[in-house]
């Protein structure tokens, strides 16, 4: 939400005072946006995020059993991941505004042209996908700025311009260990979220690429080297256990509603997914720590 909805939304509902503990005074919109930019300018979500973290890991909460493990050779030694025992990393896009005009833009553009020219009352308006795709800058009527830092992208045949949320998830408890925010453009396998010696379950995206921990990714078949019986079995356990890193995505975007970034800046992107992540190890702790019959 806004921040100018949030400052209304902790004045007038009774759920966000309790979460608050019923404070005297709750800041204005400008001061929670003020403290979202000192963060940003000075670098210091960073520190925001581990002091966060720390105090979840006093936590107690129910383990559950874990029955897909997969073995790996690393030197002398036999090294095994499950859920017990991996993280997870994965990514995710943020979509931003790259400037271009919209289908709103044009049909507004060619709105006001209609105004002065009797000829075109009554007549509808249409635009045709090579006028959108030649029209480059959206000029005075754009409704929001150009972001600064994003970047073009494609995938599965799709174009998006914006940014890259990257997460490492603890899989024992789906809690988001570590984050990392990118443009959109830079390839997944650039970034390793993994710290030595940890077993780190990755997509295929990830393939033919080292981890400073110990990387256990899916297998990716190549031309002239098809998948083999054993290693869709080990795609499928390892798919298993790497679930638990969409889940995230998921609840940002359908509960959070976490699409589309209005900011223009990468470091202030950094600090809105940095509150995004609180915000869903705040929900998943609550889930973990509900009584159970």
């Amino acid at each position: 939400m806004s921040d100018e909805q949030l400052e209304i939304q902790c004045k007038d509902r009774l759920t966000f005072q309790n979460f608050l503990g019923y404070p005297d005074s709750v800041p204005d919109a400008r001061t929670v946006w003020l403290f979202r930019e000192r963060l940003a300018s000075t670098g210091k979500e960073g520190e925001f995020w581990e002091l966060f973290n720390s105090q979840l890991k006093g936590l107690k909460v129910k383990e559950g059993e874990s029955k897909d493990v997969v073995f790996m050779k690393v030197g002398e030694r036999e090294v095994e991941a499950s859920k017990d025992n991996a993280y997870l990393q994965s990514s995710t896009m943020l979509e931003a505004d790259s400037g271009a005009p919209t289908v709103g833009d044009i049909i507004r553009r060619k709105q006001n042209e209609a105004k002065g020219d009797k000829n075109a009352k009554g007549t509808s308006i249409s635009i045709s996908y090579d006028e959108l795709k030649k029209s480059k800058e959206r000029g005075d009527e754009a409704e929001t700025r150009r972001s600064v830092d994003g970047t073009w992208t494609k995938k599965r045949n799709k174009s998006y311009f914006g940014y890259k949320l990257h997460t490492k998830v603890v899989a024992r408890f789906g809690l988001i260990e570590d984050y990392e925010v990118t443009t959109a453009s830079l390839h997944d396998n650039r970034v390793d979220l993994s710290l030595p010696g940890e077993p780190m379950v990755r997509d295929k995206a990830y393939s033919f690429v080292s981890a400073k921990g110990i990387p256990f990714t899916m297998i990716r078949a190549s031309r002239g080297n098809p998948l083999s019986d054993d290693d869709r079995k080990v795609n499928r356990i390892l798919s298993s256990i790497r679930a638990h890193v969409e889940h995230p995505y998921a609840v940002m975007r359908r509960v959070f509603h976490f699409t589309r970034m209005y900011v223009t800046t990468i470091k202030r992107v950094s600090v809105r997914a940095m509150f995004m992540c609180m915000s869903f190890n705040l929900m998943r702790i609550a889930f973990l720590l509900r009584p159970r019959d």
